[in-house]
C-alpha cells in the first residue's frame, strides 16, 4: 500500500509557481529523502502533506484515503503525521520534555503515561538528561534533537522532516540518523524528509529524489 500519494500538486505564491505538477509516491514504511535549492518548494512540499498549506491544485492521499484535493480536506491532527520543523520551534514557557509531551496531549494516555513516552522518546535521541530544562537552556543540535524526539512520541505511521539533522556535527549527524533509523524500521513508520545534503539519504537507507522547477524526479 502507498502510505503517501501527491499526484500533480501545483502551488504559487506571489505569482511564482513553486510546485508543477508535482508527483510522487511513498510506499508504507518506505523512506524518501528530497533535495533541492533553497527555495524550490521543499518545505511547501512537506506542508502540503501535513496539511498545514492547501494546494492550489493536485491531490494528497495517505494510506489510500484521500486527504486534499478538489474541495476536500482532512486537518492536520487527523493525518497521524509527525513534524519535525526546518527550526526546531519548541514553546518557550515549557521544558523540553513538556515540549515532547505536548505532541500527545490529544491520546487517551494518563499523565503519567505520557511522561514516560516523551522521556522514551528524548533518550532515542539523547536527550533525556535535558528534560528539564526551558528552550533558551538548550543549544541548536539539542533543541533540533527534542523536536525530533517530539516528531515520534505519538508513534505517528507519517514521519516529515524538514531539515532534520540541522545544528548538529557530522558525528552527531551519523549517531541520531542510526538512532532514527533503528526507529523508523521498527515502527515500520513511512518517513519523508528535505535535506541540502543528499548523503542523508544514505544515512537514512532512503531513495533520493529531487525537486526541481516545480517538479519530482529521481535522483541521479
Amino acid at each position: 500500500m502507498e502510505a503517501v500519494h501527491a499526484d500533480s500538486l501545483t502551488k504559487s505564491y506571489g505569482g511564482v509557481r513553486v510546485l508543477d505538477e508535482a508527483t510522487m509516491a511513498v510506499a508504507e514504511g518506505g523512506r524518501v529523502v528530497i533535495s533541492g535549492t533553497t527555495g524550490a518548494g521543499k518545505t511547501t512540499l512537506l506542508y502540503i502533506i501535513a496539511g498545514l498549506v492547501r494546494p492550489d491544485g493536485g491531490r494528497v492521499s495517505l494510506f489510500g484515503e484521500k486527504a486534499s484535493g478538489n474541495g476536500f480536506f482532512v486537518p492536520p491532527e487527523a493525518r497521524s503525521i509527525g513534524m519535525v520543523f526546518q527550526r526546531a520551534i519548541l514553546w518557550p514557557h515549557m521544558t523540553a520534555c513538556g515540549n515532547v509531551e505536548f505532541a500527545l496531549q490529544e491520546t487517551t494516555l494518563a499523565r503519567g503515561e505520557r511522561k514516560s513516552r516523551a522521556l522514551e522518546a528524548m533518550a532515542l535521541f539523547g536527550v533525556e538528561d535535558l528534560a528539564g530544562r526551558r528552550p533558551e537552556g538548550l543549544s541548536g543540535g539539542e533543541a533540533q534533537r527534542v523536536a525530533l524526539a517530539r516528531s515520534i512520541a505519538a508513534r505517528p505511521r507519517i514521519l516529515l522532516w524538514d531539515e532534520p539533522f540541522t545544528g548538529l556535527d557530522e558525528a552527531t549527524r551519523r549517531e541520531i540518523a542510526g538512532r532514527a533509523l533503528g526507529f523508523i524500521a521498527n515502527a515500520k513508520a513511512t518517513l519523508v524528509a528535505v535535506s541540502h545534503q543528499r548523503e542523508d539519504a544514505a544515512l537514512l537507507g532512503a531513495r533520493c529524489m529531487s525537486l526541481k522547477d516545480g517538479k519530482l524526479e529521481e535522483a541521479r
